[in-house]
């Protein structure tokens, strides 16, 4: 604060813009367990205001960034409130030249965002406490979580990138201390996309090493995506994601995801993750209006290894009655079942956008196995944003 008082530039030099933004979702979801037994339905109205300024001064800029989440969430068994009250964003940053340092409370969204991402989706997105540098092609970061639902506080960060305009290459470091012992991490996570024409290109790729534990990790994951312009308004698109699971005694070879921003990467349901997973989709969108936009898309899923846990997209054993999906015999194979999307965004004017959706998955055989059922999960949301 000391340095702000005294810099020596106008105070016309000083441009604030402050803003206020309010989010309202209802979701629905039927069936989780896909046991028509368990009355595990539920309905959740997720509520999100947030009040804050960017300034700049000469070479100074920062973020400041107050944020209220509530969630009423409603089922048959119980009915919930939760809170969350924090400053989201909490930063200053210096620039000279092409290179600038930030510092304080920030969001990170590190390329395609399958590893490290805010998570906006969440009605309590991530926050990063640290320091951000970035010189143009290289970036280097180290932070722990200031703000997240989880909250892993003994989590920490540190990296680097280097980016180009068609590729990217993050090297992390993850510390975590858990029962059992120290998780300690290392991911290199190479990114590759580019248009061809009426054709786009996006691959990715993950290897991991060190230790989990009182284990090694060695684990690895898969993206492939591949694109094509039918027209101005319509495009098509394949997606194939594969991640390694399993182990033994000595290696944990399920992948880390690490803090991605997962929501629709692999459905829109979130019930499978880039972790011992298998998948194959295919898509369409469609925009018959500038302001309108449509995508409906079908994924087919599958374990890696069928003695590991079935992992939603935040990395978590998706839980059943009794448990979680897991079968440690591997006898109830490695079939997840398949999913439908049909998704629509509408923005009206410019500040104001709609947005509502619809998932069906329908289990696979490992499901059915071992829940004892085979109900049809649906899930659906409905959402209004506004920003002024």
């Amino acid at each position: 604060m000391i340095m702000l008082i005294a810099d020596t530039a106008p105070l016309q030099d000083l441009h604030l813009k402050p803003y206020v933004e309010i989010r309202e979702r209802f979701e629905r979801r039927t069936d989780r367990d896909f046991n028509g037994r368990a009355d595990d339905n539920r309905s959740d109205l997720l509520s999100r205001f947030r009040v804050g300024a960017t300034f700049q001064k000469s070479r100074l800029s920062g973020q400041l960034e107050y944020q209220f989440a509530h969630d009423w969430a409603w089922s048959q068994s119980a009915n919930l409130s939760a809170r969350n009250s924090d400053a989201s964003l909490a930063n200053l940053t210096y620039a000279n030249g092409g290179s600038s340092l930030t510092a304080g409370r920030y969001k990170l969204a590190l390329g395609s965002q399958r590893l490290i991402g805010p998570l906006e989706w969440s009605n309590v997105p991530r926050s990063f406490d640290g320091l951000h540098v970035d010189s143009g092609k290289w970036l280097a970061y180290a932070f722990k979580l200031g703000v997240a639902r989880p909250m892993p506080r003994d989590a920490r960060v540190a990296g680097a990138s280097y980016v180009e305009r068609s590729y990217q290459v993050n090297a992390i470091l993850k510390h975590n201390e858990v029962v059992g012992g120290d998780e300690d991490i290392v991911t290199i996570n190479p990114w590759f996309h580019r248009p061809y024409g009426a054709w786009n290109v996006d691959l990715e790729g993950a290897l991991q090493y060190g230790d989990f534990g009182a284990r090694k990790q060695e684990a690895w994951a898969l993206h492939g995506q591949v694109g094509y312009a039918v027209d101005a308004k319509t495009g098509l698109y394949v997606v194939a994601n594969a991640a390694s699971g399993g182990g033994d005694s000595d290696t944990r070879r399920t992948f880390d995801t690490l803090y991605p921003t997962a929501h629709n990467l692999y459905g829109l349901a979130d019930m499978v993750g880039w972790q011992n997973s298998r998948e194959i989709s295919f898509g369409v969108t469609h925009r018959p209006r500038p302001n309108l936009s449509l995508r409906a898309a079908y994924h087919r899923f599958w374990l890696a290894d069928a003695k590991d846990a079935w992992y939603n997209a935040l990395g978590v054993p998706n839980g059943r009655v009794g448990g979680v999906f897991v079968d440690p015999t591997g006898r109830s194979g490695r079939d997840l079942g398949s999913e439908i999307d049909l998704e629509a965004t509408y923005g009206f004017r410019k500040n104001i956008t709609f947005s509502g959706g619809v998932a069906a998955f329908s289990p696979g055989s490992f499901v059915r196995r071992v829940s004892g059922d085979d109900r049809t999960q649906v899930f659906g949301y409905l959402q209004a944003q506004f920003r002024f």
